[in-house]
């Protein structure tokens, strides 16, 4: 092979190299595009979720998922007041008058969280109870329990509720068993927010 030829072939394979190495830089480009885009859309992400972040903390509590799937059921998430409406439905009064708080966790269609209940007036008056609180919410309607955390003691309560426009509200029934009676009992009662805007039940 003369001097001729072997330069050429040099020359061919110098610039099939530069070829080769001109189209790595360019893919290289490509795939460096590719992740400051990728880049941009994470740090977008990462702004939507603080601002969504900021938005809950300004909300009510118990509001935040009422607010953001628009249209659905709204949260009973937060801090409640039971307030009785009259007198039991077998015509006697309450052996004792009680204030009944409860912080209820929502967690998709289950329920759960605590209760404190007082008496405030009767033969028990100064007594506070303790309940653990497990139910469902479906379709604007809550079943709940009560109960006392002390696994030995019969006080359980069971309510039947309704929410009531955008969640400040639920009324319904509340059954019970009567201290003194030890029959099952029915009241009606009016569930409202202690930690969020004022209740469109009224005071009751």
């Amino acid at each position: 092979m003369t001097h001729y030829a072997l330069d050429v072939l040099q020359t061919v394979a110098h610039r099939r190299g530069m070829l080769e190495l001109s189209s790595i830089v360019t893919r290289l480009s490509e795939i460096a595009a590719t992740i400051r885009a990728g880049a941009a859309t994470i740090r977008a992400g990462a702004a939507t979720i603080r601002a969504g972040s900021e938005l809950k903390t300004a909300l009510p509590k118990g509001l935040f998922r009422a607010q953001h799937h628009n249209g659905h059921a709204p949260s009973i998430e937060g801090k409640w007041r039971v307030v009785h409406v009259g007198e039991p439905w077998d015509g006697d009064l309450l052996e004792a008058s009680w204030t009944i708080e409860v912080e209820l966790f929502q967690d998709s269609n289950k329920v759960h969280g605590e209760a404190t209940a007082r008496c405030i007036a009767g033969s028990s008056e100064g007594t506070t109870v303790q309940y653990l609180a497990r139910g469902a919410f479906l379709a604007n309607i809550v079943d709940l329990a009560l109960q006392d955390v002390r696994s030995s003691s019969r006080n359980r309560s069971v309510f039947l509720l309704q929410v009531i426009g955008d969640g400040s509200c639920m009324e319904g029934f509340r059954t019970f068993l009567g201290r003194n009676k030890n029959t099952l009992r029915v009241i009606q009662c009016k569930w409202q927010r202690i930690d969020g805007p004022a209740s469109v039940c009224g005071t009751g």
